[in-house]
């Protein structure tokens, strides 16, 4: 099933409609394959209450521990609440399947990512980063030294883990085939002035925009 939406962008002298065919089925198909082969499995353990509790549907191997009660002195009208560690593997989307999922959902704010891709850093990067923050604390200050070195071991961990992981770079073409941008209309901001104050009580002389009174948003 194919679909089509539209935005609009601000340019210096107008306003334009850009329409975005999706290849709607085929994108959802790929955006599962990418969520299954590219996403990344943190190892997380965290305390809190019920409230605190992560999204089950990006964990794995998720399980709970009572530990004791949360006591809300802070706030004496709250009752006091049951507290748990939370132990699981959190499954880390890449940037890029989180804006395919926005588009799915008929948000464009960040369709030009797909075309224009954000690299993120790799774990091989973020170790590679840490060691030379490691190199430069002094070893008299152990605690920073000590703290550094565990963010390095879990990082190393962390990739040993998504040792299998494929770049999510592969994806980039087969994506953009499944979707089309195209200039679907424009209109001068001198033209849309004018429509704006034809609409409005009173006689303006604005020769701006009033975006509050523009029932789309428009992208700068």
């Amino acid at each position: 099933m194919n679909k089509l939406v539209c935005y609009f962008v601000e340019k210096e002298d107008y306003i334009e409609k850009v329409g975005v065919g999706i290849e709607y089925e085929a994108l959802e198909k790929l955006a599962y394959e990418i969520r299954e082969k590219c996403s990344y499995i943190v190892h997380k353990e965290k305390v809190g209450t019920k409230r605190d509790k992560p999204d089950i549907l990006r964990c794995k191997k998720y399980r709970e521990e009572n530990i004791g009660i949360s006591s809300s002195k802070a706030y004496e009208t709250l009752p006091d609440e049951p507290l748990y560690k939370f132990i699981y593997d959190e499954i880390v989307y890449p940037r890029y399947l989180e804006v395919i999922i926005e588009l799915l959902n008929g948000n464009l704010e960040n369709v030009d990512e797909i075309f224009n891709p954000i690299e993120e850093e790799t774990y091989t990067d973020k170790i590679e980063k840490v060691s030379k923050e490691i190199d430069k604390i002094d070893n008299s200050d152990y605690e920073n030294k000590i703290k550094k070195l565990e963010e390095l071991k879990h990082l190393i961990e962390t990739k040993k883990l998504n040792s299998d992981v494929k770049p999510v770079s592969e994806y980039y073409e087969k994506v953009k085939e499944l979707i089309t941008l195209f200039t679907f209309d424009k209109m001068s901001k001198e033209m849309i002035v004018k429509i704006q104050n034809f609409f409005v009580p009173g006689i303006s002389m604005s020769t701006e925009i009033d975006y509050e009174k523009i029932p789309v948003k428009i992208k700068k």
